[in-house]
């Protein structure tokens, strides 16, 4: 297992709602406003995004 950190900024956008994590289109968690989380992926992910309702973050390319 690898471990991810996750820091969440505080903005307007979102600000009652959380974002969930997912690594290869499975969820590992979900983060709030504010907050910083370390989330554990398989050793082959190969990338990483957010998403929340019908938005998603730009994926992160993490494999090896």
């Amino acid at each position: 297992m690898i471990q991810i950190r996750v820091e969440r900024q505080k903005g307007y956008f979102g600000m009652l709602r959380a974002l969930e994590i997912m690594v290869d289109g499975t969820s590992l968690g979900r983060i709030n406003q504010g907050r910083t989380m370390t989330f554990e992926a398989p050793d082959r992910a190969r990338e990483i995004w957010g998403k929340m309702d019908w938005g998603k973050t730009c994926r992160l390319d993490i494999a090896n």
